[in-house]
């Protein structure tokens, strides 16, 4: 790469997809003829400073870059919990605003269509009147005979089943609010 000759047409020079680290740019102000040298290093963090320091319009607000990625990893963290009742173990797990409910169930009452669970999900309630999930029957093929509704006091659910159920999968998904 060679320096470009008086007089000669920009249009001329040789094409790069890539400026090579320590090289130099130059440039010129249009409006005053004057111009200067600036490093690619010097470049790329003026150009970084710009972008992590110019504020955006976001779904979250307005915020920078930076400030938009922190938010982002700081409610992407997955809590999970293991609640024990009587009758098994649920497992809920939160990511931002959508909460997994899966567990299995045994000894469920016969002749019983509906059991009410009393246990602590606060961290994983729905913030509107319920969330409901699906209960699947202890047998293959493993078809929805039922349902468990989580109530938004975060301590109230609801198993609804069919009275000759007495094992039971639990398993879906709800939104939620961050």
């Amino acid at each position: 790469m060679a320096l470009p000759q008086d007089g000669q047409d920009a249009n001329g020079l040789t094409k790069v997809t890539q400026i090579p680290a320590g090289k130099e740019l130059m440039f010129i102000d249009p409006t005053t003829n004057e111009g200067g040298i600036i490093t690619l290093e010097d470049l790329t963090k003026q150009i970084l400073n710009g972008l992590t320091s110019q504020t955006f319009g976001l779904d979250s607000g307005t915020q920078t870059l930076p400030a938009a990625i922190n938010y982002l990893y700081g409610n992407s963290k997955t809590k999970i919990s293991t609640i024990q009742t009587e009758y098994g173990y649920l497992y809920l797990k939160r990511n931002i605003n959508t909460v997994g409910v899966y567990g299995a169930f045994e000894n469920l009452p016969l002749n019983t269509e509906r059991i009410e669970i009393t246990k602590d999900f606060k961290d994983f309630n729905p913030n509107y009147s319920y969330a409901v999930v699906d209960v699947k029957s202890g047998a293959g093929p493993f078809d929805t005979v039922g349902s468990l509704w989580l109530y938004p006091n975060g301590q109230t659910m609801q198993l609804y089943k069919p009275a000759n159920l007495s094992r039971a999968y639990i398993t879906g998904n709800y939104v939620i609010q961050a």
